[in-house]
This record gives C-alpha cells, sequence and structure tokens, in this order.
C-alpha cells in the first residue's frame, strides 16, 4: 500500500515537471503567408488581343481626263466646240451639260472632298520580346490583327447632267432642239480595311512588380480596299442610265506608322493581362482609272481619287511569357 502510494506520487510530480518546462518554452508563431509572385517582365512572349476599331477616310478627287465618250440619246448629236453650248464648269449639284469639263472626275472637280466615318471590331494575335532593366522595361513587338473596320459616305451628289438647251439636233434633223434627258446621279464612297499589320518597339515602366506602363511606335501596313457605287440616276430616261452598280474598286497595301500607349498587369510569372490604345495613320493611296458606267448610257469617265485613312482602336490582350532567366511555373 505504502509502496502504490509512493508511485503516484512520483507520477504526478512528473507531468507537473512537465507542464512546468513546457511553459518555459517560446510558442511558435503561424507561418507567414506566401508571397505574391514577383513579376521579371524579361523574356519571350506572345497571345491573342481583340478590340474595336474607329476613324476617317477622306477622299480627294484629282484630274482627270476630258470626257468625249458621254453617249447622248439615240439618233441625237450635240456640239462639243460652241462656246454657249458646252459648260466649261462644275459644282456638284449644279446642272451642267452632257459633256464634262476637262479634268473633272467621278465626284466633282479637282479638290472635291467627300469625307466619311469608319468602324468596326479587330481581332489578332501578338509577338514579343522584353528586358527589364530595374524598373525600365524595353521590348519590340509586331501583331496581325483581321478587322471589320469599314464604312460608307452618305449618298453624295456624284455629277448632274443637262443637255445644251437649244443646242443639238434630233434624231428627226431638225436643229436646235433639247434632248429629253436629265439626270441627277448620286452614289457612296466604300472604305474597307482587311488587315493590319505593325512592327513596334517598346517603352515601359515598371512600377510596381506586377505592373508595367509602356508606349510605344512603329511601322503599320495594312490592306484597304474602295469602292465607288452608283446609288440612284436621278430623273432618267433610258437610255442614259439603266442600271445602279459599281462603278469602281481597287484594293492597296498601304503603309504608314502608328503610335499607342498601354497597361499591363502579371497575373503569375507567365500569364499577363493587358489593355491598349493606339492610332493608326496609313497615309495617302492614290486610285484611279477610267471606268464604265453599269447598264451602259454615260459611257467613260474617270475615276481619280486621293485616299486617306487614319483610325483609332482600343485592344484587349492576353499573353503568355516564356521565362529566358527563370523556370516556367
Amino acid at each position: 500500500m505504502v509502496r502504490s502510494g509512493f508511485l503516484a506520487i512520483m507520477a504526478i510530480v512528473g507531468v507537473a515537471s512537465q507542464v512546468a518546462v513546457a511553459a518555459d518554452m517560446p510558442i511558435k508563431s503561424p507561418p507567414p503567408p506566401p508571397a505574391a509572385p514577383v513579376a521579371d517582365w524579361t523574356g519571350i512572349y506572345f497571345g491573342l488581343n481583340g478590340g474595336y476599331g474607329w476613324g476617317d477616310a477622306e477622299y480627294t478627287s484629282g484630274i482627270g481626263s476630258a470626257i468625249s465618250t458621254f453617249r447622248l440619246p439615240s439618233g441625237w448629236t450635240c456640239p462639243t466646240t460652241t462656246p454657249s453650248c458646252v459648260v466649261t464648269t462644275y459644282d456638284a449639284g449644279t446642272p451642267v451639260y452632257a459633256i464634262l469639263a476637262p479634268g473633272d472626275t467621278f465626284a466633282g472637280p479637282p479638290g472635291t472632298v467627300d469625307r466619311h466615318h469608319i468602324k468596326g471590331g479587330m481581332f489578332g494575335g501578338h509577338l514579343g520580346a522584353n528586358f527589364q532593366a530595374g524598373v525600365v522595361v524595353f521590348g519590340l513587338e509586331t501583331s496581325f490583327d483581321w478587322s471589320g473596320v469599314r464604312g460608307t459616305t452618305g449618298e453624295i451628289q456624284l455629277y448632274t447632267f443637262t443637255f445644251p438647251s437649244g443646242c443639238c439636233t434630233n434624231p428627226s434633223g431638225t436643229t436646235n432642239q433639247t434632248p429629253p434627258v436629265a439626270t441627277g446621279i448620286h452614289g457612296i464612297f466604300k472604305t474597307d480595311v482587311k488587315w493590319l499589320a505593325t512592327a513596334t518597339p517598346r517603352f515601359g515602366i515598371s512600377p510596381t512588380n506586377n505592373w508595367l506602363l509602356y508606349v510605344k511606335g512603329g511601322l503599320a501596313a495594312a490592306r484597304l480596299d474602295v469602292y465607288a457605287t452608283r446609288t440612284d440616276g436621278g430623273s432618267v430616261a433610258p437610255p442614259l442610265v439603266s442600271a445602279n452598280g459599281q462603278f469602281w474598286s481597287d484594293s492597296m497595301q498601304r503603309y504608314g506608322y502608328t503610335v499607342g500607349a498601354g497597361l499591363e498587369y502579371a497575373l503569375t510569372r507567365n500569364f499577363i493581362i493587358g489593355v491598349e490604345g493606339n492610332y493608326y495613320n496609313l497615309g495617302t493611296a492614290h486610285s484611279g482609272g477610267t471606268m464604265t458606267a453599269p447598264g451602259g448610257g454615260i459611257g467613260t469617265i474617270q475615276f481619280n481619287e486621293d485616299v486617306k485613312v487614319a483610325f483609332w482602336n482600343v485592344l484587349g490582350r492576353l499573353s503568355y511569357k516564356i521565362d529566358w532567366t527563370n523556370p516556367v511555373r
């Protein structure tokens, strides 16, 4: 009995001493949360981008050649040299004689300007490389986008024909007659940016680990399609004009410049999201030649236009970066 009591007392003393020792030990703090990934912008990247573009297209009439193939109603003849029977100036909306003055073109005299808005969606991809030195980031990027940026003029007065009063000879041979034809022809210009490619150096600042603010600028190239279409013939007495339709079309590859700025955020060391805005100026292109009106009647007329296109866009971006200094995580 005495031995059992002694053992119980010793057990109690042992437990108490362990509790005392444990109380004197320092308490361990919980482990810190994992640190946010630190972006290193150095590396090669590629990705997708998409957005919306808007801007303007401007058509300026150049100098055409004399028009001598305007077809009169069957059997009629009109002089082309009698001063009182030939108008030598042109003003859109003002009636002129059947033979346009030398120098006039599809949309009027030299210097006539028609302007319209263009807009539409864009989608494509990009490929580039960055090098980071401190907070400064240098880069080079190329991109290619399919474009739905397009637009048309409102209906414009292309030209108006009336025949000289009392100057013509009718099919019966009677002189000093006026053909029973007067026509006011209207139409539209259409501009379509089919695709766009760029090559641009970039310069950026990374104010915090995961953010990059940058500017860019460089070369831009695009395919530009232009169209001229007659939409109505005004007051028409056949066979002057018998059909509406497309007068002219031209496809051109244009070169110009682009400038822009953007903001990117590194979700991880490899995935990057961003947004950027850009301005594109594709310069001035010449489109011209001799065209024939649909359905006959008018004969040939010069299309001679200088076409200037410039627009903006805003793009969202998603990129994947391949580190050349760190393993992929």
